[in-house]
């Protein structure tokens, strides 16, 4: 390996790696540096870069955090109202309705029958009407 004294641009971490001394030009200052063949930044610009990023990173894990304890209070209300509703529902709105199985080599088709309220979505009654037939 050649031996080589890192300017602060460079990313000496690099240097044993296969590609890892290639000489680039940072995108941001223009600069030359050794690093792996693919970096577009300089170590200088790249701290600058992960500063900046963590900075961003800080602002967005704060308003997720103050975002998540909105949804879960709301969430609560909404939890509870609907807890009420459910209680006191006359279940004055009640729809029917159904759906086809078709029968296998060991069971026959059916028709499953389901009553519920459709302003609290509680099934009220439920039954199945059996076919008799195997597919």
């Amino acid at each position: 390996m050649i031996n080589y004294n890192a300017t602060p641009r460079d990313w000496p971490e690099d240097f044993p790696h296969d590609n890892g001394m290639y000489m680039n030009g940072c995108t941001t200052c223009k600069e030359t540096f050794i690093g792996y063949k693919r970096r577009v930044t300089c170590k200088v610009c790249g701290g600058q870069y992960e500063a900046a990023r963590a900075s961003e990173f800080k602002a967005l894990q704060e308003k997720f955090l103050r975002v998540q304890d909105e949804y879960q209070r709301v969430h609560s209300e909404f939890t509870a109202a609907r807890t009420a509703r459910d209680a006191m529902c006359p279940h004055s709105e009640i729809k029917t309705d159904k759906q086809y199985y078709e029968g296998g080599y060991d069971y026959t088709n059916r028709t499953e029958h389901w009553e519920y309220c459709t302003t609290c979505k509680k099934t009220l009654k439920k039954w199945t009407e059996d076919h008799g037939s195997y597919s």
